[in-house]
């Protein structure tokens, strides 16, 4: 940090881990990637805020095709497979 750095902005610019992601399938299971691109839900700091995604999304995804979703932190399932159907 240059001597005169505010420290605010020490850290600006650091990549925030984004651990937590979803898997998603298609009606056979399989893992899906969606057209749309806004639609993959690239990647989250906290399993509440992809939760949250998800709840907001979940008419579109169903829409694209996407029937369960899968939830990992890295490389750790967290649950899954959820249907996103009623």
């Amino acid at each position: 940090m240059a001597p005169d750095q505010p420290p605010s902005f020490a850290n600006l610019g650091a990549q925030v881990p984004m651990p937590f992601r979803w898997q998603m399938h298609d009606e056979d299971g399989d893992a899906f990637v969606p057209h749309d691109y806004a639609l993959q839900g690239e990647g989250f700091e906290t399993q509440a805020d992809a939760e949250s995604w998800l709840g907001e999304m979940f008419p579109d995804l169903l829409e694209e095709g996407i029937e369960s979703v899968t939830l990992f932190k890295d490389d750790e399932l967290i649950y899954g497979p959820m249907s996103l159907r009623p």
